[in-house]
């Protein structure tokens, strides 16, 4: 990737792209299966090399209308208390590969921890976006 790229990304103004984008976690349920959800409503920005982003808790979206009932509950989101999840950037390290580190602090139903994204920066010859996943 060009340093132009990295200086882009690191002093532009980027939004989130709801058409093109989708914010969402898996999870291993008793170590033998993986369910996926998303939010149909977040936000991100990228301003000034610090991301953050929002997802609306109340709009989780699984396949199966049972499990959206049981992650908005008290049991997991607890939706009607905290209609948010956070997550604000500390560091981010882009490498000349075309990758970057995504360190920050996410915030779940008031509880904050420290996560690290793994992300891999892709461009265009108008826009440059980025792919990425982070373990908890």
């Amino acid at each position: 990737m060009s340093s132009t790229a990295i200086e882009q990304i690191r002093t532009g103004t980027w939004k989130l792209d709801p058409v093109h984008s989708t914010v969402g976690f898996l999870v291993t349920h008793d170590g033998v299966s993986k369910f996926r959800a998303q939010f149909e409503q977040a936000e991100a920005t990228l301003r000034d090399g610090v991301l953050a982003g929002m997802a609306h808790t109340e709009s989780v979206k699984t396949r199966v209308p049972q499990l959206k009932e049981s992650l908005i509950s008290l049991d997991f989101f607890n939706a009607a208390e905290t209609p948010m999840i956070t997550f604000r950037s500390t560091d981010i390290r882009v490498t000349d590969d075309g990758t970057a580190e995504v360190n920050g602090e996410l915030t779940i139903r008031g509880v904050k921890r420290q996560v690290t994204a793994k992300a891999t920066l892709l461009t265009a010859r108008t826009s440059t976006a980025a792919k990425s996943s982070a373990s908890i």
